[in-house]
C-alpha cells in the first residue's frame, strides 16, 4: 500500500517504514491588508509548486492563524527583543529528506534567485523569521 502525500511531491526512494522527512524548514510572517489575496494565491499557485519540484523537498503546509478573540490561537511571546522578527498570522512548513536539502540553495539564497515578480511577494512579508530543523 502506498502512502498518502501531498499533491507534487516526489515520491521517495526510502521504504514505508522508515521515516520520510528528517529537515524541517518553517517561515513565519504577518502580510499587509494590501496586496494579501495576491501574494497567497503565488504562494498557494506557483512558490509552492516549484519548492516541490526541487531535489529532496517532500511536502509543504501553509496555514494562516485564526483570530477570534478567544486564548486558544494567542501566539505567546517569548522575548520583546526588537531584533527577532516578531511575525505570526502565517506559518509555511516544508519537509525534505533532510535539512541538508535546504542548504543546497539556503532560502535566502533561494529567494534572491526567483524571478522579480516572486521577489516583491516575498518583500511583502512583515516580520518573517525562519528555522531549519534536524
Amino acid at each position: 500500500m502506498v502512502a498518502p502525500r501531498v499533491d507534487g511531491a516526489q515520491p521517495s526512494s526510502r521504504s514505508a517504514s522508515e521515516a520520510r522527512d528528517r529537515g524541517l524548514w518553517a517561515t513565519w510572517y504577518d502580510l499587509p491588508e494590501a496586496g494579501r489575496n495576491d501574494h497567497l494565491d503565488w504562494l498557494h499557485e506557483t512558490y509552492i509548486p516549484a519548492l516541490l519540484k526541487r531535489p529532496g523537498y517532500l511536502w509543504a503546509a501553509h496555514y494562516a492563524s485564526i483570530v477570534d478573540g478567544s486564548t486558544a490561537g494567542r501566539v505567546r511571546r517569548q522575548t520583546d527583543d526588537p531584533a527577532v522578527p516578531a511575525g505570526t498570522a502565517y506559518v509555511l512548513v516544508v519537509g525534505a529528506e533532510d535539512c541538508n536539502v535546504f542548504g543546497q540553495p539556503a532560502p535566502s539564497e533561494l529567494h534572491a534567485a526567483l524571478p522579480e515578480a516572486g521577489r516583491k511577494m516575498i518583500a511583502m512579508r512583515i516580520g518573517e523569521r525562519t528555522n531549519i530543523f534536524a
